[in-house]
């Protein structure tokens, strides 16, 4: 009786051993609490950036198809005339290499020229405050041409899909995407040398003025 009164549990090995085990297992449970939270908060957060870029995109989606639905309706009631005038219809082959080339080159000039861009403002501005940097990315003409080119892009892959399901080919299509396509490379040149004129700083002058004054606005 008086050995019993005189044990102390702190004395067993095995209660050290349990409460090793313990602080083991609950350091573990706050250590994936804490990563399975950051992984969810992270999951939030890149979905919505996510949504916000797939929302910029809707207007360009938009413009491609309401042409694409135009292109439909005129081929409709243009086609037996151009038929009539020796216009022929290409082979499906023909046809989807033809759409996807112009899509290839569309996705070319579009990394060409912001790779153009990030060559620009590592060399020459790296040390420029970076309000003059964004007003490079934000020019004008270069955002438009962007715009464009995503726009014909989207068109000739829808174009592409809606041949793959079993739409008849647009004949009209043709001359449309080739005058497109012939405009996306003239102004590629023009953007081009856009780009390299941005390389002595004194020829930036009238643009950061024009700009910064239109922000200013």
């Amino acid at each position: 009786m008086r050995k019993f009164l005189n044990f102390r549990i702190i004395d067993v090995k095995g209660y050290w051993e349990a409460r090793k085990l313990m602080a083991k297992t609950q350091f573990s449970y706050r250590a994936n609490k804490h990563v399975v939270k950051e992984g969810v908060r992270r999951g939030i957060d890149d979905t919505r950036s996510l949504i916000v870029t797939l929302k910029s995109t809707l207007l360009s989606i938009a413009i491609a198809a309401i042409t694409v639905g135009a292109l439909v309706a005129v081929d409709h009631l243009a086609a037996p005339k151009l038929e009539n005038w020796g216009w022929k219809f290409p082979s499906d082959a023909d046809y989807i290499t033809f759409l996807a080339a112009v899509a290839g080159m569309g996705g070319v000039f579009i990394g060409l020229y912001y790779a153009a861009l990030t060559s620009v403002g590592s060399a020459i501005y790296a040390k420029v405050p970076n309000n003059i940097r964004v007003l490079l990315a934000r020019e004008r003409s270069g955002s438009v041409y962007m715009r464009f080119l995503s726009t014909l892009t989207v068109l000739c892959v829808m174009l592409i899909a809606l041949r793959l399901v079993g739409l008849s080919k647009i004949l009209v299509a043709i001359p449309l995407i080739a005058v497109l396509a012939g405009m996306g490379v003239i102004a590629f040149v023009r953007l081009g040398k856009t780009a390299f004129n941005f390389f002595p700083l004194p020829c930036l002058t009238i643009y950061l003025k024009i700009s910064i004054r239109r922000f200013q606005l």
